[in-house]
């Protein structure tokens, strides 16, 4: 045999080899795909029959969460709803003080006013008290020199009557005396 032909056969015998080893690999890689491609088809049949459950626990919890939106929003509106309320009565309650408060002020100030006018009607009471006692003072002193001065009079008058009728008798009794003036004598002085 010539050296081209060993070199042939050798490069045929390890041409050989290289397609045994490819054919193996394919072989394996035949097996392998099979068995990949028969996994994948039961989990394809796992999934045809898992995604019908997965839709309806989605479409499960979409409508859950849908009842939760809706009870949160009542929840919400509600609160929202008592939180006004609360704010008017606020509102209302502090109105309520404000008005108090004014009375309060206004009811004390009438008070402070109506303590200082009866301060003031009180002093003005003892005032007019000491002004009435002083003047019935005064009354019962000028009754007594009206009655000293009556007495006075009386006997003043008393006196005059009596001297009135001496001297209407002293003119009587000259009158029907025969010497008598017929003129009067006149003095210019005076």
């Amino acid at each position: 045999m010539s050296t081209a032909g060993k070199v042939l056969s050798v490069l045929s015998v390890v041409m050989l080899a290289v397609w045994l080893v490819l054919i193996s690999a394919v072989a394996e890689l035949n097996m392998s795909g099979a068995e990949r491609v028969d996994t994948l088809r039961k989990e394809a049949e796992k999934l045809a029959v898992d995604v019908p459950n997965a839709e309806r626990a989605v479409t499960d919890r979409l409508a859950e969460v849908a009842a939760d939106q809706v009870a949160k929003e009542n929840d919400l509106y509600v609160k929202r709803a008592l939180r006004s309320d609360a704010e008017r009565q606020l509102t209302t309650t502090r109105e309520s003080l404000s008005r108090t408060q004014f009375q309060v002020e206004n009811i004390t100030k009438a008070a402070a006013s109506a303590n200082e006018a009866r301060t003031l009607r009180s002093q003005e009471k003892v005032d007019l008290e000491k002004k009435k006692a002083d003047e019935e003072a005064t009354v019962k002193r000028l009754q007594g020199e009206n009655a000293q001065l009556l007495e006075t009079l009386t006997s003043l008058r008393s006196n005059f009557q009596d001297l009135l009728k001496k001297n209407s008798e002293e003119v009587r009794r000259q009158m029907s005396s025969s010497d008598r003036p017929t003129t009067r004598s006149a003095s210019f002085v005076r």
